[in-house]
């Protein structure tokens, strides 16, 4: 009788978790399409960009914990997991801050990024260190994450930016 129970709860854990998993699978992968890095405040940066996909309603609270935009600053690194200097944008479907553009046929996102040491508690980052990281680079490299629970993460194509935008926005009066 023990083994029955044991076995049944087995099997119920096993669809469970392939479920979890199968939620990634199911999702289509999001295309980016980079249109601004501008100045938004005296501290903050906007990065624009449109997507063909709903990426706040992506998942449901109870498949993943959220969506991280990540742009890793140093040449080589990994998008994610996110390690080292990176470029960051943090966004749910709690506030979300976009709009659908019917000419388009895309989703329009206008987020706040941040410069931050992943290595250091995610401190932020000043001006000079990101211009001395990205002196060599032409573009910078950003992916949309979203962590699913139970199995593995979601991520959408490549966006690549262009380093010079950057610069510029870093060496224009705020």
């Amino acid at each position: 009788m023990k083994r029955k129970f044991l076995r049944l709860i087995v099997l119920m854990l096993s669809a469970f978790l392939m479920e979890a998993c199968m939620a990634v699978y199911q999702k289509p992968v999001a295309k980016l399409y980079y249109v601004s890095f501008k100045a938004d405040g005296k501290t903050n940066f906007a990065l624009s960009f449109y997507s063909d996909i709903d990426l706040p309603n992506l998942f449901t609270r109870r498949e993943s914990s959220g969506r991280l935009l990540a742009c890793p600053l140093e040449q080589g690194k990994k998008i994610f997991p996110e390690e080292g200097y990176v470029m960051s944008a943090i966004f749910d479907n709690i506030e979300p801050n976009y709009s659908f553009d019917n000419n388009k046929n895309l989703y329009f996102y206008s987020e706040s990024v941040r410069f931050v040491d992943t290595d250091n508690a995610w401190a932020e980052v000043g001006k000079d260190k990101v211009r001395a990281l990205l002196k060599n680079q032409k573009t910078v490299k950003c992916k949309v994450i979203a962590p699913i629970y139970l199995g593995g993460h979601y991520e959408s194509e490549v966006m690549e930016i262009p380093v010079s935008d950057i610069l510029n926005t870093l060496d224009s009066p705020m």
